[in-house]
């Protein structure tokens, strides 16, 4: 069984690659901006020279590439990557058979923050956000008319032992044991860990045929207190209520900050 895993180099990337070299069965491509070192288990390959390396027939196409909804990112470099770069991948893909595409994509899709179930329309605030409902719609047209199935996974908070981005700053804080003002915050943050997310991968594999084109996987709520206590191993950290003040100060000239910290991003799934 051939597996392509797009954006290997990456934190998801590398973790689905770790997980699936377990498994003999599999023969495993990674593609990546990078130039990696091929080994007995993973033929490594980059974006300009891919199609030429993987086999014609895909069984399972994983897509991780992207740039994720950091603020050093322009908007240029978001829309570049994000969709520039899959529909330039798509048509150096048009030769080859896939029997199925699965792409990441983000609840953010739904929205920056609030309760959301899996009938909730879509409403992309931020440019991230954007970029990868564009990127979906892109898959959409380019294989509909196919027999490739698609699966678009739109994934809640990602939480791994060695995060990225702002949960990255979190778990520096925490193991410095920094006092923050993080304590009794009630709020609601679907997540699923790395872990368990590698394992919904095998479960796609085995069961493609049962999956909608759109799906919503987690592993449960928690608020953001809790996240920080999961970011250092829930070893004691020193938190203390957040003053109203500062709260305060926070929402008025930090939105985006006040969002993360004390607003809900869930996703109800039944």
């Amino acid at each position: 069984m051939n597996i392509i895993i797009f954006g290997s180099s990456g934190l998801i990337g590398q973790n689905l690659i770790n997980h699936f070299v377990k498994e003999t069965k599999y023969n495993i491509y990674g593609v990546s901006r990078y130039k990696l070192t091929s080994n007995n288990r993973v033929t490594y390959a980059n974006y300009n020279n891919f199609h030429k390396i993987i086999p014609i027939k895909i069984d399972f196409l994983i897509y991780t590439t992207g740039l994720a909804h950091k603020l050093k990112y322009s908007k240029n470099s978001i829309y570049k990557i994000n969709v520039d770069l899959l529909r330039q991948n798509l048509k150096n893909l048009s030769n080859h058979k896939i029997n199925t595409f699965i792409y990441l994509s983000s609840l953010k899709v739904l929205g920056e923050d609030g309760q959301f179930n899996t009938r909730s329309i879509p409403n992309p605030q931020s440019d991230y956000a954007n970029s990868k409902f564009r990127a979906e719609n892109l898959l959409s047209n380019n294989f509909d008319k196919f027999k490739t199935k698609i699966i678009i996974l739109r994934l809640p908070v990602v939480l791994s032992r060695n995060p990225k981005g702002s949960l990255k700053i979190m778990r520096i804080f925490s193991k410095l044991k920094i006092p923050m003002p993080l304590a009794n915050i009630n709020n609601s943050k679907s997540i699923i860990s790395m872990e368990s997310l590698c394992k919904n991968f095998s479960e796609i594999i085995d069961n493609s045929q049962n999956f909608k084109k759109i799906h919503y996987i987690k592993d449960k709520d928690l608020s953001t207190t809790e996240i920080y206590r999961y970011l250092n191993n829930y070893n004691k950290s020193k938190l203390y209520d957040c003053p109203f003040i500062l709260k305060n100060f926070i929402k008025l000239f930090f939105q985006r900050l006040y969002k993360r910290l004390f607003n809900d991003f869930s996703i109800i799934i039944k």
